[in-house]
């Protein structure tokens, strides 16, 4: 006795359905494979590129551990800008008191990131200091830190992350 006919339409309903499927899982499975291969190149990249070095003896970026203050404020923005073969800008962090207020647009208090030359009209000022921290290209993910001791240069720091896409 023959099968009815209606059953093998089913049968064929029933094999195209499990294809479908079969095919729609797989499409999701290699598209979240692709997503995730993605996010896993990034973040390979991403921890190749990122640094966070301390300089406690030798040289780096252009300065000798041992330099005096005058020496190294001589050199520091030439040794900044020339970090990547191209022209950086460099920032440091300041303190927005009353008379610069008005000027900038900012409340008093605030830390804001100012462009600098290293001119020598602020010798003085950072002969004071015995950190000197500066912002390359006015990142926080991009700081270089000079550190003083007794006016010697003793430490130099480089924190560097980087976000751009080759």
């Amino acid at each position: 006795m023959k099968a009815p006919r209606g059953h093998l339409f089913v049968e064929h309903q029933n094999k195209q359905r499990f294809t479908m499927r079969v095919a729609f899982v797989s499409i999701i499975l290699f598209s979240g494979l692709q997503v995730f291969l993605l996010f896993l190149a990034g973040f390979v990249y991403f921890w190749i590129k990122y640094e966070d070095e301390v300089t406690a003896s030798g040289e780096s970026l252009g300065f000798v551990i041992g330099e005096s203050k005058e020496d190294v404020y001589s050199k520091v923005f030439a040794n900044l800008a020339a970090l990547s073969g191209k022209r950086e800008e460099i920032f440091i962090s300041i303190e927005v008191d009353s008379n610069l207020s008005p000027k900038v647009g900012v409340d008093e208090g605030f830390q804001v990131l100012m462009q600098t030359y290293m001119h020598p009209v602020g010798t003085k000022e950072f002969m004071e200091k015995d950190v000197w921290k500066f912002y390359l290209n006015a990142s926080r993910f991009n700081v270089v830190k000079l550190t003083f001791c007794n006016d010697k240069l003793c430490e130099i720091y480089r924190h560097r992350k980087v976000f751009e896409i080759p």
